[in-house]
């Protein structure tokens, strides 16, 4: 009767262990199943975190040629800008000269046509003249005389005409920025600074001083 328990017990201990065995190697699978798994995902991870990177590569890569190609095509615009611009301030040039001298001739042409009478009647006063000899009688010489004379007013009366006056000089005070001292006197008579003689007179244009007035001042 011992004999039949103990080999019933030593029976059920085999069976127990058998089960412990199979489930041991289950458990086994399982893991070594798992795993593989595992490193299969992260193999297939890493494949498709490469394809992203390669992917995005590319894309940075052609962003950054589309920005070069506008940085050379806007360089390419402004050296072209550039060349119009400096041609177009040629042409200004060539043209403000060409304006400058064109006004400057129609000027020329202004004055040259306000002298043209003068110019003839010292011409025929010069013919007067010349035909004066030691026959001439005072009258002649009187008659060439006084045309001279209308000729000098004349010619005052054209550089007003054209703009230009005469600057007053004679006893009037010194001004430097109109008159030119050449020579200077003691006179009790006269005020300190005055200008006592005019040896050549002086002409202004509006605000410029074409001639100093000659003079002499007195202290």
């Amino acid at each position: 009767m011992n004999e039949e328990i103990k080999k019933d017990q030593e029976e059920r201990s085999e069976a127990e262990a058998r089960q412990k065995t199979d489930k041991d190697k289950e458990a086994a699978e399982e893991t070594k199943q798992a795993a593989e798994e595992e490193a299969a995902e992260k193999k297939s991870g890493k494949k498709k975190n490469g394809k992203a990177k390669n992917s995005k590569s590319k894309a940075d890569q052609k962003k950054l040629e589309e920005e070069l190609k506008k940085a050379q095509d806007e360089i390419a615009a402004l050296k072209d800008s550039r060349l119009r611009l400096m041609a177009e301030y040629e042409n200004f040039k060539r043209r403000s000269q060409k304006e400058k001298d064109r006004m400057y001739g129609d000027a020329l042409i202004d004055v040259t046509k306000a002298w043209l009478p003068v110019l003839d009647n010292l011409e025929r006063a010069a013919a007067s003249a010349g035909k004066l000899d030691d026959s001439s009688d005072a009258e002649a010489a009187k008659q060439v005389a006084e045309g001279i004379d209308m000729i000098r007013k004349q010619a005052a009366e054209t550089l007003e005409k054209i703009g230009v006056k005469e600057i007053e000089a004679l006893n009037k005070p010194f001004d430097p920025e109109l008159h030119e001292a050449v020579m200077r006197v003691d006179s009790e008579e006269d005020g300190e600074e005055k200008v006592v003689e005019v040896f050549a007179k002086g002409y202004i244009f509006e605000d410029r001083v074409i001639r100093h007035s000659v003079v002499k001042v007195a202290n």
